[in-house]
């Protein structure tokens, strides 16, 4: 299978970057540190001396700026001259050295004959005492190479009493944290870019075994910077007046697709499911619950996932409300007396409050089936809010009691290998998997439109649209959401939810 991504996702990258900014952080410190260390260790001081004076010829009185053209062939000789090693040898033996510790460096004063002579060791009385023993030997090479040239002092040697550079503890750390941490953010970009993930609508007939049923877009988690920080996150289900009408219209298409095949096969029970948690399937669940309980008057929404009990929480369902569905399979009790119907609601749920234990064994007994297949006779439909394939048997369990399945692939979360063995899994069961709902969808095109990404899927490559109506990455009625009731809130008008039309239950 070609795992390539049809096209590079900006939004994945930032938000894998983000969302491990942390790791960043940390490298970025011990770069700091390792810097700083290092910078201490390796550091040694350097002292220059230096001297600037006048390069002539003998009975020239025109100073330094006399005939350019001549001096400039005196100056390029001295220079020569100055660098040999003949003179440093002299030196050494005038000063008693056994070598020439130091460094010289020469330059010319533009446009003069001036000349520069420094040299740099590592301490600063040496550094002095080469320049002065430099111009003490010079006149026994230079008188006998060059007779006519006269050196003339224009700046007498200096005792250097500072080093030349100083290491700065915060310059150091600064810019180990910068280098550290930038380094680590293009580390993190690469491997979300290589990342084996679903990124985009057009890699799922790529990297995935099924078709697409349908695109949600990302809907906001928080209302307000406040809600961010207390973490109270608002609900994004369709009866809430806050939640987008593409996002609404695209949970309507999905039951119409599940409608058609109810129909069809004359089946009830639908399996919701995910290859890793946090997916969005019981989201979806109970979105498609609400949805179908505008077409039927018996709808039962399951709590499959039992060692993870949290859709009574979602709804808003204490636990002294209900009785735990899972404790009917093990004591004398009848599941259906666990059956609760929510004030607020139009379906009917079956919740579970507390973790049990060996859940494909209790979804295996009798008792279990007697009631699966009792239940599909009296509702007319049941959505069963399945549990997470990977590394779960009970998963396998629910899809063999299920006469269909639908899997909940949100973007860039988990691995396609991860995601194709659950496909595995919901095919070889009841009608197979009808396919998979791309959730939590978002690009950098989608940052600057009105309507968040929305599309429902037909066949292989489904149908999205890309006009102001249409129900592709841009929403639908997006644009004019502030003055018109199909807007997302209405600014003089809203969409009532309550009173939605309903479908007529077939596809194109």
């Amino acid at each position: 299978m070609n795992n390539r991504q049809s096209k590079i996702n900006i939004y994945c990258i930032l938000k894998d970057i983000w969302r491990n900014i942390w790791v960043a952080i940390i490298v970025g410190i011990s770069c700091s540190l390792l810097m700083y260390v290092a910078a201490r260790v390796t550091y040694e001081p350097t002292y220059t001396s230096t001297t600037t004076f006048v390069v002539s010829a003998k009975g020239s009185t025109s100073g330094p700026y006399g005939n350019l053209s001549k001096m400039n062939k005196l100056t390029d000789i001295f220079t020569a001259v100055m660098n040999s090693q003949v003179l440093k040898d002299f030196v050494c033996q005038e000063q008693g050295l056994r070598s020439f510790d130091g460094k010289i460096n020469i330059s010319r004063v533009p446009e003069t004959t001036l000349i520069t002579v420094s040299v740099t060791s590592g301490s600063p009385d040496m550094s002095l005492r080469l320049l002065k023993g430099m111009l003490a030997s010079y006149p026994m090479v230079a008188d006998d190479v060059l007779g006519e040239v006269v050196l003339e002092v224009f700046e007498a040697p200096g005792y250097p009493s500072r080093p030349d550079s100083v290491i700065t503890d915060t310059q150091v750390r600064i810019r180990g944290f910068f280098m550290g941490m930038v380094a680590m953010i293009a580390l993190l970009g690469l491997i979300s870019y290589f990342k084996d993930t679903v990124k985009n609508v057009a890699d799922i007939p790529v990297q995935l075994d099924t078709t697409q049923l349908a695109v949600l877009g990302h809907q906001k988690r928080y209302k307000n910077l406040w809600a961010r920080l207390w973490r109270k996150k608002k609900s994004i289900f369709i009866n809430d007046p806050l939640v987008g009408f593409g996002y609404t219209e695209t949970i309507k298409k999905i039951r119409t697709r599940l409608l058609y095949r109810m129909k069809k096969n004359g089946k009830k029970i639908i399996l919701i499911t995910s290859a890793l948690s946090g997916e969005g399937k019981t989201t979806l669940a109970v979105n498609i619950a609400e949805t179908m309980s505008h077409r039927y008057s018996k709808v039962l929404l399951i709590d499959g996932d039992i060692c993870k009990v949290e859709l009574h929480k979602l709804l808003g369902i204490k636990k002294k409300a209900f009785t735990d569905w899972s404790q009917c399979i093990l004591s004398d009790k009848k599941i259906e007396d666990a059956i609760y119907k929510p004030e607020n609601r139009r379906f009917s749920v079956l919740l579970n409050g507390s973790v049990a234990k060996r859940p494909a064994d209790m979804l295996a007994s009798n008792k279990m089936q007697e009631f699966l297949e009792k239940a599909s006779q009296e509702w007319d439909v049941i959505i069963i809010d399945g549990p997470p394939a990977m590394k779960r048997s009970d998963t396998e369990v629910w899809a063999r009691s299920s006469d269909m399945s639908v899997l909940v692939v949100k973007q860039n979360y988990a691995l396609a290998k991860f995601i194709n063995d659950t496909i595995d899994i919901l095919d070889g069961y009841g009608d197979g998997l009808l396919g998979c709902v791309f959730n939590d969808v978002m690009t950098m095109e989608d940052l600057g439109t009105s309507g968040y990404g929305y599309g429902y899927g037909y066949g292989r490559y489904g149908y999205r649209g890309y006009g102001r109506y249409g129900y592709g990455r841009y929403g639908r009625y997006g644009q004019y959401g502030k003055y018109g009731k199909y807007g997302k809130y209405g600014k003089y008008g809203r969409y009532d939810r309550n009173q939605e039309e309903e479908d007529d239950g077939t596809i194109g």
